[in-house]
């Protein structure tokens, strides 16, 4: 009985010691957060996206909510003030996320969305993953059986305001698993149901609204497209800032009323991109190519705060896919699915109307009109054609668990 005594005073002496406890298993720890102990209530899941099912790791819950559970990974330090900040910014917006964007599952039968906390990047110094939603997750029988949602542990102690925003982006692609593939069969667009996570941005994380406008208008070399999600393009990164912008346009123009996401969001098509037409009557639409012209057009007038139109450099070759869209200066003539639009003081935008959804997209491949320095106007910045690679990166998996690209 004394040696009992002895090796379970021994445990909670070494545990008490990050330093001792390191140097004894191995592990780094961080003085500043808190690890959990056995004495919390623990659960196995599975939690390796790159090997989904593929093994069982242990996770110890810190905090429930009304609508909410968050557990961590075993060995994981979490900052608390954060976890609590992600968890009330959550189980605050709970009631009108789902108010809009439809009703979730509850395989598990709790009531409640699992936050499961753990490090899902290998390393730390480029682009990392900051979080997904599994929809096997919520299919009977398969992955871990309850509506769970996988976030970056490192990234919500260093920023919680944007990974409460990635939450609720997150969320939004649980619920549209259950109202388009569950109830009705079908997985909705890509680019549209990345449209409806970036309109939560909108309504509740002026963060990473922020974020995406500062990636708009220096990261985007003025290549506006989010229709063809998966641009086979390597220079190019246009999807998440240009439909954030979207999105947030459709908002102003309805007067930042959030009726338009839930109107979308609920509405049914055979053609994802007439759920958005038919439900922006306000804009005064006669088609899909001139609902994204009217779009570029309010750039070029400021409807956006922040965002700003810019104007491809003279004689640059451009290749558009479905969907995108350039400003310059000068004039070029409209021709099969290439449509242009007159912006006014000698710019246009041109744009490929083709409404192709696949994995073998064509393009149009365009000139900009040679303009002298006398007739170039300084009205709006030059787009640079310098790479980028976004450093926050969320996962999105279609119905049968494949990662689809950034």
């Amino acid at each position: 009985m004394k040696k009992i005594f002895f090796i379970l005073f021994l445990l909670s002496f070494l545990l008490s010691s990050c330093q001792k406890l390191s140097n004894v298993l191995g592990i780094n720890f961080d003085s500043s957060l808190t690890y959990p102990n056995m004495s919390m209530e623990n659960r196995y899941f599975y939690a390796d996206y790159r090997k989904q099912g593929d093994r069982l790791y242990n996770f110890y819950k810190i905090a429930e909510y009304d609508k909410l559970i968050v557990y961590v990974k075993e060995g994981s330090g979490y900052n608390q003030e954060s976890v609590n900040y992600i968890a009330n910014e959550f189980n605050n917006n709970y009631d009108e996320e789902v108010r809009i964007y439809g009703e979730h599952t509850d395989v598990d039968k709790n009531g409640k969305i699992i936050i499961l906390l753990l490090e899902l990047n290998a390393s730390y110094s480029g682009s990392i993953t900051t979080g997904y939603f599994y929809g096997a997750d919520l299919i009977l029988n398969q992955n871990n059986n309850a509506e769970i949602l996988y976030m970056d542990i490192k990234k919500v102690n260093e920023d919680p305001e944007y990974m409460s925003g990635t939450i609720q982006h997150e969320f939004q692609h649980l619920i549209n698993f259950n109202v388009n593939y569950i109830e009705n069969g079908r997985e909705i667009s890509t680019w549209l149901n990345e449209a409806l996570s970036e309109s939560t941005s909108i309504l509740f994380s002026p963060t990473i609204v922020s974020s995406r406008i500062n990636e708009f208008n220096n990261h985007m070399s003025g290549y506006y497209c989010f229709y063809t999600w998966n641009l086979p393009l390597n220079n190019i990164f246009a999807n998440y800032p240009s439909v954030s912008v979207f999105v947030n346009w459709l908002y102003k123009r309805n007067g930042n009323n959030s009726s338009v996401f839930q109107n979308i969001a609920k509405y049914s098509s055979a053609e994802d991109y007439s759920r958005v037409l038919n439900n922006v009557s306000f804009i005064g639409s006669s088609s899909w190519e001139d609902l994204l012209l009217k779009w570029i057009e309010g750039l070029k007038n400021n409807e956006v705060a922040g965002a700003k139109l810019q104007i491809q450099p003279s004689e640059s070759t451009i290749s558009l896919f479905p969907g995108a869209a350039v400003a310059y200066s000068g004039s070029i003539e409209p021709s099969g699915n290439l449509v242009i639009k007159d912006l006014g003081n000698g710019y246009q935008v041109a744009l490929n109307k083709d409404t192709y959804i696949g994995n073998n997209p064509t393009y149009i491949n365009i000139t900009t009109p040679k303009v002298s320095s006398v007739q170039a106007s300084k009205m709006y910045e030059t787009a640079n054609d310098k790479p980028y690679t976004p450093k926050e990166i969320p996962v999105l998996f279609d119905k049968d668990g494949k990662i689809k690209e950034y």
